[in-house]
């Protein structure tokens, strides 16, 4: 058949479309939606959440734990008594009394091939004021990223103190926020608080109440 018959015809009108409508009308269309996308805002939501609760130690022993940056399995234990890190340490040639210092917890032990799960950085402590700052890594569960935190240990009398603990973080607008909050908050009134106390009280060589039952202070999230 000649090359300029009916074939050759059909594919020079075939290749004309792919050329100038389906090629061009494709990118158009995804320059669109790329302009669409962008010029639409991100929004976040931006929460807060506090607890207070009482620990019935002394603030120097309570604060000596806080303090003591790697021990989180000593006090993290669940209800149940699971943890949800196997393994707990500084970074390498880190030191807790060289700030900033990160602790990384594994999913098990490092030895055993365990990954990072979540790295806390403690980047300020005042021990006069007994106040620290730290702040999560990355984003973790729910989405949620720029975790900062900080935690007082205030003095009652000689054998209590009143503990807060405060955070804020961002979650996508969309996300699991309330449902984040909730979760940090139970974080703070029954393992952080308690569990500190218990080990301070433990370490102390003081036979007191399961801490579990330390009376809290309850306070709703703060407005958003």
């Amino acid at each position: 058949m000649p090359e300029d018959g009916p074939v050759a015809v059909v594919e020079g009108h075939v290749g004309a479309v792919y050329e100038h409508m389906i090629i061009p009308g494709i990118a158009r269309a995804a320059a669109r939606e790329a302009a669409s996308a962008a010029s639409a805002p991100t929004r976040w939501i931006r929460m807060i959440v506090t607890r207070s609760g009482e620990a019935p130690v002394a603030a120097a022993d309570f604060w000596r734990v806080l303090r003591d940056w790697p021990a989180l399995l000593k006090w993290s234990a669940e209800a149940d008594g699971s943890r949800f890190a196997a393994e707990v340490k500084l970074r390498p040639g880190q030191s807790v009394d060289v700030l900033p210092c990160t602790r990384v917890c594994y999913d098990r032990p490092e030895a055993e091939g365990g990954v990072p799960i979540v790295e806390e950085t403690l980047f300020h402590a005042d021990e006069a004021a007994r106040r620290i700052y730290y702040n999560v890594e990355g984003v973790i569960f729910g989405g949620m990223r720029n975790y900062v935190a900080t935690t007082t240990v205030d003095e009652l009398d000689a054998g209590r103190c009143l503990v807060t603990c405060m955070g804020q973080f961002d979650v996508h607008e969309g996300g699991p926020a309330e449902d984040i909050a909730a979760r940090v908050a139970a974080v703070y009134e029954t393992m952080v608080i308690p569990g500190i106390a218990r080990v301070a009280a433990q370490e102390r060589g003081v036979n007191r109440v399961a801490c579990a039952a330390c009376p809290l202070r309850r306070f709703a999230p703060a407005p958003r």
